[in-house]
């Protein structure tokens, strides 16, 4: 009570100080007319009397001012008023019923056991319609506080002596009323649920204690032999084959255009079907706890239990039993509005019973699995610790694998709606492994063919093994994505925000991908060419890559060149067409040596060299280019072959080498620079400075 007008207070009146025992009649007075801004926190330091006189005072305005009113809104507004005001002074601080949990006993029964099972359902159950009743509760108390801020903003913009001012009040005050009385609902559905939720865990204690202390009550098994007698009598009654078949065809096929007599047969085979599940499902029950009695009394109980395997198959029949429901549900739904109404009303109490019966199976389902857990504990409480199914360390890899198994199809994140779990996750990056492996083991092999086989192009395998490496990881990326649950079908959104990718951080990695593709493909550029570029990088190709290419210079430096800069600068290949190559070689000897003889020197030099082409039309030959200040300047001209050349030697210093050799051996030399120096004419003071004195002149050492 105390809670419920204190909450009141808050809502509906303006502060004024005023003691909590002051008289009534110093009570300060709100006029509905003038309402001003938190008018409503008045109630704070009222006590019960006071705060049921405010209201009164607050009602009798009401009832002087619109009671007269002709207004049938009004009117109804200003019962509700009087109402919500009688229900906040009343109060209801009477809390929610929830069951106590019953006392604990030193041993338990069977139906004692069960009895507890009964009482978590009923936790559940009122757990969950508390839950729907809170939702709901939040969803009206926003609405009243929307609801109370647009009234008052009307209220405001109202002029005072006008009736529709107090009419806005009305509203406001009973909206506040409400609001208060819906939070103290809601405040006495979180308390009951915080009970609930305590006893919850008090309950799962106790089950477990009971579990552990079970007692058989040797009486009780003739009388479940008795009913489990009957129930199979009743079910061998029945043509349960029939019955499954009958479900197969209902659940498989539909009827466009049901007819009355169609919806009565379904529903009589749905009826007849949905009985039969459930005399199975208490027949099931019922074996389970007459085992479990014998177990107690000392027969010794297998595990796994036989009844899983029955179990397993019920609940899939259930799953069947559901789908048809449903089926039937849309059926009746269609056909309401055309069939007579006595007829519809009979078919729907038809189906509502089956679908009661099919509620009671999923109900013994779950007292089964609640039925299967004491049979284990039962079953193993009866074997040794070293028997299997106890054993200390094979229950905690049980538990450990069984825990994984949870964890591994536990979803993580949602990718397009589909939940993305570790599995999913695993799977895609064994395709992308499974992927990359592939890939190598194929281009490892285009290597091994390259190898044996000289005539085929080390580029063209190159370019082969590359194309299909970018082929084999799409590939295995798309599979993976599909695995993850990624839909593919709108690529219009996915090349949209690839676009946006590309156009803000990955323009310069794209840039040198689509480079290295047109490399690839168009080809001015193969693995073993020698190129020079712009920047001075001379070197052979070692390797074309998704983004750059690598190049190995003549000192055995790999530099990674970017592939756009192949494609947007100038690049030298020297052997784009083919390995043909003249090499220019300056060397110079000395004025008056033979020239034949230098030419035939240099000859001889150049047919060391194993890589020197001698034919016809490529054979070594020596120009005179040149009458320099030293010597006569020679350019030795030869034809090469670029993929023979050793992959670290400069051909230019082997050539050099054999031909100082060469010369040397033809007794031709090789001048060093010479320089003639010509005196014209010499200052006199100068020539005087470095001339020897008079007394000296003559000496042996100044002649």
């Amino acid at each position: 009570m105390r809670a419920l007008l204190l909450s009141l207070f808050i809502l509906l009146f303006p502060a004024v100080a005023l003691g909590a025992e002051g008289p009534l009649a110093n009570l300060p007075v709100i006029k509905i007319q003038k309402i001003e801004p938190g008018w409503w926190s008045v109630l704070e330091g009222m006590n019960s009397e006071e705060r049921a006189s405010y209201l009164k005072g607050i009602e009798s305005q009401f009832r002087t001012q619109l009671d007269s009113s002709s207004d049938l809104n009004t009117q109804q507004t200003l019962k509700l008023i009087y109402s919500l005001m009688d229900r906040v002074i009343k109060g209801d601080d009477t809390p929610l019923v929830i069951a106590n949990l019953p006392l604990k006993n030193d041993s338990y029964s069977i139906p004692q056991w069960l009895e507890l099972f009964q009482l978590q359902v009923q936790y559940e159950n009122q757990l969950l319609t508390y839950r729907h009743r809170q939702e709901r509760l939040a969803t009206f108390i926003d609405e009243l506080r929307r609801s109370i801020a647009n009234d008052l903003v009307s209220y405001r913009a109202t002029p005072e002596a006008s009736i529709e001012r107090l009419q806005l009040a009305a509203l406001v005050v009973r909206n506040q009323l409400e609001l208060v009385i819906s939070r103290h609902q809601n405040s006495r559905l979180t308390n009951a649920i915080a009970q609930l939720e305590a006893r919850q865990k008090e309950l799962l204690a106790l089950q477990e204690f009971a579990v552990r202390n079970l007692t058989p009550t040797p009486e009780r098994q003739k009388g479940l032999q008795e009913q489990l007698d009957k129930l199979q009598k009743r079910i061998e009654s029945n043509s349960v084959e029939a019955y499954k078949a009958k479900l197969r065809e209902l659940t498989g096929s539909t009827t466009a255009q049901p007819s009355a007599q169609n919806i009565d047969e379904r529903l009589s085979e749905f009826q007849t079907y949905a009985q039969w599940l459930n005399l199975r499902a208490q027949q099931g029950s019922l074996d389970l706890e007459l085992m479990l009695e014998r177990g107690l009394s000392g027969t010794h109980l297998p595990l796994p239990p036989p009844q899983k395997a029955i179990w397993s198959e019920l609940e899939s029949l259930l799953q069947k039993a559901d789908s048809n429901f449903t089926d039937l549900l849309t059926t009746l739904d269609i056909t309401a509005s055309s069939d007579k109404p006595s007829r519809m009303k009979e078919a729907w109490n038809s189906l509502s019973e089956a679908r009661q019966m099919m509620q009671s199976v999923a109900y013994r389902s779950r007292q089964t699995n609640y039925l299967f857990s004491g049979y284990e504990t039962v079953a193993l409480a009866q074997r040794s610790w070293w028997e299997p199914e106890k054993f200390a360390l094979g229950r905690l890899l049980k538990q450990a694998f069984t825990g994984a198994y949870e964890l591994w199809d536990y979803p993580i994140f949602l990718v397009n709606e589909a939940p993305v779990t570790i599995a999913s996750l695993s799977g895609f990056m064994l395709i992308l492994l499974l992927a990359f492996v592939a890939s190598s083991l194929i281009r490892k092999g285009i290597s091994r063919v390259g190898q044996s086989r000289t005539t085929v192009s080390e580029s063209a395998l190159f370019t082969i093994g590359r194309i299909l490496h970018y082929i084999i990881i799409t590939a295995g990326l798309l599979i993976g994505f599909s695995a993850l649950g990624l839909d593919f079908s709108n690529l219009a959104i996915i090349a949209g925000a690839l676009g946006v990718g590309i156009g803000f951080g990955l323009q310069s990695i794209f840039n040198n991908f689509i480079s290295g593709l047109i490399l690839l493909f168009e080809r001015p550029l193969k693995v073993g060419d020698l190129v020079e570029l712009e920047s001075g990088v001379r070197g052979r190709i070692k390797s074309i890559n998704v983004r750059s290419t690598q190049i190995a210079t003549w000192d055995n430096i790999d530099i990674l060149v970017p592939n756009s800069e192949f494609i947007s600068g100038r690049v030298t290949n020297y052997t784009y067409t083919d390995d043909l190559r003249r090499l220019h070689v300056p060397f110079g000897v000395a004025y008056g040596t033979d020239k034949e003889q230098v030419k035939a020197a240099a000859i001889e030099a150049a047919l060391t060299i194993d890589y020197t082409l001698n034919t016809r039309d490529r054979g070594p030959d020596v120009w005179l280019v040149n009458m320099g200040e030293s010597s006569l300047d020679f350019e030795l001209v030869v034809w090469i072959r670029g993929n023979r050349l050793p992959k670290h030697t400069n051909p230019i210093a082997a050539y050099l080498w054999a031909i100082e050799t060469s010369l040397g051996a033809h007794n031709i030399e090789i001048p060093f620079p010479q320089r003639d120096l010509h005196l014209r004419s010499v200052d006199d003071k100068l020539l005087a400075r470095y001339q020897p004195p008079q007394h000296l002149k003559g000496t042996p050492d100044h002649e």
